[in-house]
């Protein structure tokens, strides 16, 4: 709750960042940790286990989801043949659950190669 109030009171600071006096404010924060407040390093915290798993778990989802929408289709059309679409609509029909899960997958890479390349670094220098 401290470091929050801590927070607010140099949000609420009038001015550029550059004009802050850092040395104070380092003081005024370790007299604040003596005190029991604790500040956290977010930067060094490792974010991208979380970061791998959010986006395994909405891939998966998506392609369950589309596996999902596949075998209730083919359910469908297996279950009353009569009433099926003509041969060539039926593969368009498959093939949208299909090109939407590759896409979910190829996204999955893309995203995994930016989490690996280490895009919170990115972020850093700007």
């Amino acid at each position: 709750e401290q470091s929050a109030k801590f927070c607010e009171m140099l949000k609420s600071c009038d001015g550029m960042l550059g004009d802050l006096d850092a040395g104070a404010l380092l003081v005024q924060m370790s007299e604040m940790e003596k005190k029991g407040t604790s500040f956290r390093d977010v930067m060094g915290r490792d974010v991208r286990k979380a970061r791998y798993a959010g986006a395994a778990v909405a891939s998966v989802i998506m392609i369950l989801l589309m596996a999902g929408v596949f075998a209730l289709m083919m359910w469908a059309f297996m279950t009353e043949p009569e009433g099926a679409p003509p041969f060539i609509l039926m593969i368009v029909i498959f093939a949208a659950p299909v090109a939407v899960a590759a896409g979910v997958i190829l996204a999955f890479v893309q995203r995994v190669k930016e989490i690996r390349k280490g895009e919170a670094d990115d972020a850093k220098q700007f």
